[in-house]
């Protein structure tokens, strides 16, 4: 799979346990990783991609990966549970783990780990609080973002349309959509089978719609 570059930018796990037997170099010397610890990075993610700073792209790179490392770290030892009750640190996390690098293959194993754990989370928060309609869709959203995200490092079709590349000229593209022949040309039932599985994961905005916002 060809070095693709992206316009758009969460191991192992326990849902409700905790563990703490599990190494990462010296516990002693390390900070301890919070919820709220998880919230900056997040902000900290966001500086180090914004045009008024100038971080190269090896400074991002180190920062993204420190800081899947400190969430990896937090979600061994506590679980998921607290982050999947605060969107904040669950948006957070996602993102993190949305902005994994391509070319590393562990990191990518992770990614899919990942993907599993928010399927779960879902399925559990569906079932528990159907009453909680904004937290489900922003879930169901994530899993959907995440989902062609993974799809996209593995050089498969995505299933949403929520990803975009470069063609060889530098223009923004639309990455391949399964199903979908073209996707700036779309037929009467390609329209109609992306609009129904975007809908299903909470997507407001067409694809079409989405497509041209982003072009």
């Amino acid at each position: 799979m060809g070095k693709i570059r992206l316009l758009l930018n969460i191991g192992y796990y326990y849902m409700d346990e905790k563990k703490s037997d599990v190494e990462f170099g010296d516990e002693k010397d390390q900070e301890e990783i919070t919820i709220q610890t998880i919230i900056e990075m997040e902000k900290k993610d966001k500086e180090m991609r914004s045009p008024q700073y100038n971080y190269t792209s090896q400074e991002i790179l180190n920062n993204d990966r420190e800081h899947l490392k400190k969430l990896k770290r937090y979600i061994t030892v506590n679980g998921f549970d607290e982050i999947s009750k605060n969107m904040q640190a669950y948006n957070a996390a996602w993102l993190i783990v949305q902005h994994i690098h391509i070319g590393d293959e562990e990191e990518l194993s992770y990614m899919e780990e990942y993907l599993e754990l928010l399927e779960v989370d879902l399925h559990k928060t569906e079932v528990q609080d159907q009453t909680n309609k904004e937290e489900i869709i922003n879930k169901k959203r994530k899993v959907a973002y995440l989902t062609d995200r993974l799809r996209l490092y593995k050089d498969e079709p995505q299933l949403y349309g929520t990803q975009f590349t470069f063609d060889s000229d530098g223009k923004t593209v639309v990455y391949k959509i399964e199903g979908i022949s073209d996707p700036y040309n779309l037929t009467a039932e390609e329209n109609r089978l992306l609009k129904e599985r975007r809908k299903n994961m909470g997507f407001k905005k067409t694809f079409s719609e989405y497509r041209d916002s982003i072009n």
